[in-house]
């Protein structure tokens, strides 16, 4: 809403300029709020009107879906499947689903929003938690398999590898297995 300064600029841009368009391009606002303002302007000074602006101006919004008691039934859902295994656990589009079904009047989006809320503060978190080993305390071992070609024949190793944090070093170890032709 525009205060009484902006509509008696609007008014008189218009008045100068008779263009809505070019109004509200110098003004930087819609063509359709110039068009609005002017014809409240003109409603006033031709009598069908009272004010521009409305003392006692009533907004109503629409009644809100998402109450407490279906975010209730929301949270119940959420905490059920706290003790669920991961791949039985309810989804957000099936609580939805259930809501519908039980006669509320709430969009999918709603929901999800009200889950991803949830479970910022209350579901369970992975966490992982960085090891500090006292020196000498953890080494790391790790093998696999390794074909190397030379010439004409083909070997396979297995190959070993150990880390230690503390050291500089790492150890690698080749165990020579079976000789493989070509």
């Amino acid at each position: 809403m525009k205060t009484m300064a902006d509509i008696r600029r609007i008014i008189d841009l218009y008045d100068l300029h008779k263009s809505y368009r070019r109004v509200a391009r110098e003004l930087k606002i819609s063509k359709n709020t110039v068009k609005k303002y002017v014809l409240k302007v003109k409603d006033v000074q031709g009598g069908l009107a009272d004010e521009i602006l409305p003392k006692n101006r009533e907004i109503t919004q629409p009644s809100r879906v998402l109450t407490e008691p279906v975010r209730q039934n929301i949270h119940e859902h959420l905490e059920s499947n706290l003790e669920r295994p991961k791949k039985q656990r309810i989804t957000a589009k099936r609580i939805w689903e259930l809501l519908v079904e039980d006669g509320h009047r709430i969009g999918y989006s709603s929901v999800k929003n009200e889950v991803v809320r949830w479970k910022r503060t209350n579901a369970p978190r992975e966490v992982f938690i960085l090891q500090e080993p006292r020196v000498g305390q953890r080494a790391e071992f790790d093998w696999g398999e390794l074909h190397s070609a030379l010439e004409e024949h083909g070997r396979n190793c297995i190959l070993l590898f150990s880390s230690c944090p503390f050291h500089s070093i790492d150890l690698p170890a080749f165990i020579i297995g079976r000789r493989i032709w070509k």
